[in-house]
């Protein structure tokens, strides 16, 4: 049964998976900040598997951080939504220009069948624009063009164990 989309669950960075675009290969750190610049593209991006971007992801400040926090919990009962920041110290000890744009994120790591499913919520809005110091988040509206309006960036993968 699917859920109502207005419930909280299935709004913002929680929206359900098929709202996302799937994102290819071309699309990389200085696509996404155009089309949250300018307020084009779509509002929610898909990364998926071997994609340059995952695997920028995967080196980086935030996803060693979600790795000690599940690591510390046993390593087989599922982080969910881990508020990773990024701070002063992810944006020095930072590898790659992905890493600088995602800064903080929401990661998940749910062990399944065979090894782990990995999961990055990251949202980009003038809030994170402006260090957390504006509030004002406009909403992207169909068919108009919304500079830095609210954009959502999810990145998936499996890990074999």
């Amino acid at each position: 049964e699917r859920l109502p989309i207005n419930r909280k669950e299935n709004t913002g960075e929680q929206a359900l998976m098929s709202t996302y675009t799937i994102r290819d290969n071309n699309v990389d750190y200085s696509t996404l900040w155009e089309e949250f610049k300018t307020g084009t593209g779509p509002e929610r991006s898909l990364f998926r598997n071997d994609h340059p971007m995952i695997e920028d992801i995967k080196k980086s400040w935030i996803m060693t951080l979600a790795m000690m926090k599940f690591l510390s919990q046993g390593g087989d009962k599922p982080l969910r939504r881990f508020d990773v920041p990024f701070g002063l110290v992810g944006a020095f000890l930072s590898h790659s220009m992905t890493s600088q744009f995602i800064g903080g994120a929401r990661i998940s790591i749910i062990p399944v069948s065979g090894g782990y499913y990995f999961q990055v919520d990251d949202t980009k809005n003038r809030h994170s624009l402006f260090l957390h110091l504006d509030t004002n988040n406009p909403t992207r509206l169909p068919n108009q063009t919304t500079p830095l309006g609210t954009t959502y960036q999810r990145y998936i993968w499996f890990q074999s164990k």
